[in-house]
């Protein structure tokens, strides 16, 4: 064989040096670093590459041109603890009972329609995490942000917390913090960014440590875009004077962008260290927006609705060589799906036998037809659009949504929506029993 031949198969790896890897050193080897990105009050439509011409994402763009974006990804729940509760566990609030945030029985008593269900606050120590679960397979886990569980996120399989508590939002985005669990950095130092250099500086120090050939898994739950609205000054005056479509909050834009800025340190930290290809990366966010600040138009509702607003999120996916750069896919997923997603791409066992086993990797790597990077706008199927009309607040036909990520285009998802500004009376419900249900035991709402 000639010389030039034989260093061209040495170079890219076709002939080891020295000789094959052993099984384990495969596993190792082909096992993905995992980031999860988590947004707090993010609405579907609060990125640049959801749609919006407002705010500025160009970081969250960049996993939308090198991923695939779902367009049909919904949250367990539209606020946040009973969405961490199903995410962190790949459960169903009924399994764990984490239903909403604090009481049940908040509001006005004559304005209940149904009996408060019985609440728990923390997630039962039982059941495994979405942490528990990587731990056991070998990984090293962090977690920095809203953790939201229980008091202490490293009785629950993380090895390093910074800032993650049972706290549902900050008592203030710029330091002094105030937070037990995250020491006070400079003055006016902004929690987004602190965040994102402590898990930096965490994913540096097991590169430098023995045996840094174990994988990591980095979960990043900001606080952001959660109130109190705490914008940095300099971004804030980026968007004063602006207005979008239908977004026009310029201290919200500039939470928005401050987040956007923390998950760039994560990427490009992830390119220094020469990870990226071998890292899993996800983002998404835990419920809608918060109604008072912004909107998810053309979808219905916001924040605490079970309306499209409420529940759909944005979701990227990005895994270089496995996951199709610029794609999008209209499969209906679900956040449950994220634990046994995050399990069998790194070969571990979840142990929760009542868990949803459903993995996304057999839409990410082999995606239907849906998913493509033709740059083609293509439309939600008329079913679809039947389907998800009650949750638009129009009159007539439902808009419609296009949703491309077309190569090269941060602004991935464009929109040909009809607009109205007559919006027609919510379809009254009617309570029926069940079929499926003893009388008495229960009830649905049905559409009159």
């Amino acid at each position: 064989m000639p010389a030039r031949a034989l260093l061209s198969l040495i170079l890219s790896g076709a002939l080891p040096l020295w000789g094959p890897l052993s099984a384990a050193e495969k596993a190792v080897k082909t096992r993905p670093n995992i980031v999860l990105f988590y947004a707090d009050d993010l609405g579907y439509t609060d990125l640049s590459c959801q749609g919006s011409d407002y705010y500025r994402t160009p970081h969250i763009d960049r996993l939308a041109r090198e991923g695939m974006t779902f367009t049909n990804a919904y949250a367990a729940a539209a606020n946040c603890a009973p969405s961490r509760a199903s995410l962190m566990t790949g459960l169903y609030t009924p399994r764990h009972g984490v239903f909403t945030v604090g009481n049940s029985d908040r509001g006005k008593a004559a304005h209940r329609r149904l009996i408060p269900i019985e609440n728990r606050t923390v997630l039962p120590p039982a059941l495994p995490t979405m942490a528990e679960v990587l731990k056991k397979a070998g990984y090293r886990t962090a977690v920095a942000g809203k953790w939201h569980l229980n008091d202490d996120p490293t009785a629950s399989g993380f090895d390093a917390n910074f800032g993650g508590l049972k706290w549902g939002h900050p008592k203030s985005y710029f330091s002094p913090y105030r937070n037990p669990k995250l020491k006070d950095g400079p003055n006016g130092e902004h929690l987004p960014a602190r965040l994102a250099s402590d898990l930096c500086s965490w994913i540096r120090s097991t590169q430098k440590q023995k045996g840094a050939n174990a994988p990591f898994f980095v979960y990043f739950p900001f606080y952001s875009v959660h109130t109190p609205i705490q914008a940095r000054a300099d971004l804030t005056s980026k968007y004063r004077g602006k207005s979008g479509t239908h977004h026009d909050n310029p201290k919200y834009a500039a939470m928005i962008e401050a987040m956007d800025l923390a998950v760039g340190q994560l990427l490009d930290l992830l390119d220094e260290l020469l990870l990226a290809d071998n890292t899993l990366v996800v983002f998404t966010s835990d419920n809608g927006p918060h109604g008072a600040v912004s909107n998810a138009r053309p979808l219905r509702g916001s924040k605490g609705m079970f309306y499209e607003g409420g529940i759909r999120e944005p979701f990227l996916v990005r895994w270089p060589g496995r996951v199709p750069p610029g794609s999008h896919n209209e499969t209906a997923i679900h956040q449950v799906d994220l634990l046994p997603t995050f399990a069998s791409a790194s070969g571990a066992k979840a142990r929760n036998c009542r868990m949803a086993r459903i993995s996304l990797l057999s839409f990410v790597e082999n995606p239907f037809p849906s998913a493509h990077s033709s740059g083609t706008s293509r439309l939600i199927s008329k079913a679809t659009a039947r389907i998800l009309a009650r949750h638009f607040k129009t009159s007539g036909p439902p808009p419609a949504v296009s949703c491309v990520v077309a190569p090269g285009n941060s602004s991935s998802i464009s929109r040909t929506a009809r607009s109205n500004s007559t919006t027609s009376p919510e379809t009254p419900l009617k309570r029926t029993t069940s079929r499926r249900q003893k009388p008495g035991t229960g009830t649905r709402c049905s559409a009159s």
